[in-house]
Order: C-alpha cells, then structure tokens, then sequence
C-alpha cells in the first residue's frame, strides 16, 4: 500500500485507527477500496444530522504527496451516517481522478 496510514484525517480533525484496516473491493466495481475505521465517538462530536453532510478524508502517500478527496453523507442523529462504511475510500476515486489506481 502507497499511503501512510499514520497520515490519515477525517475533517482534518480525527486520525484513523491504525487497526483494523483492509484492502477489498467494498463497491463491487473492481478498484481496491481501502477500509480504515475512526474512533465513533470522536466522529459523533464532530458531525451534525443531516441529509448532505460533507466530509473529507486527507492523508499522504508514500511519496510525499498529498491527497484528499470528499463526499456528501447522510448523518441520523448523534453523528451517526447511514452511507459511509468508517472510512471506505471509494468516493476518493470519485473525488481525486482515480487516486486509488495509483496508490494500490
């Protein structure tokens, strides 16, 4: 894997937990999703419910450059989404130009 898992934010705020994470195909259209988990409570004091929440997951890859890459989500209440499998970065593809075939 090309990415520094260390560098890894949601909202610039929340690092990932580095354990557990896992490389699959999470969508079924055959490009490598890598799964990392936040910590749910930390999440929860950052997001507010809504129908089209924003978020933004940023991290550098191993040769030093900088990626993000963001995506609207559905929250229910206590910033819990409904949409978003704890950090499953498919919508990066969508966000950064197929970022994933590059970093996998």
């Amino acid at each position: 894997m090309n990415i520094y898992l260390s560098t890894l934010k949601l909202n610039n705020q929340i690092p990932a937990k580095s354990k557990p994470t896992a490389i699959g195909d999470y969508n079924h259209n055959r490009t490598p999703d890598l799964m990392v988990k936040f910590n749910r409570r930390s999440v929860q004091n950052i997001l507010s419910a809504g129908d089209r929440v924003k978020i933004t997951i940023s991290g550098q890859l191993k040769d030093k450059r900088l990626f993000e890459g963001s995506d609207t989500i559905k929250v229910i209440s206590n910033g819990k989404p409904t949409s978003f499998l704890w950090g499953v970065f498919d919508f990066i593809q969508k966000s950064t130009n197929k970022l994933l075939g590059l970093v996998m």
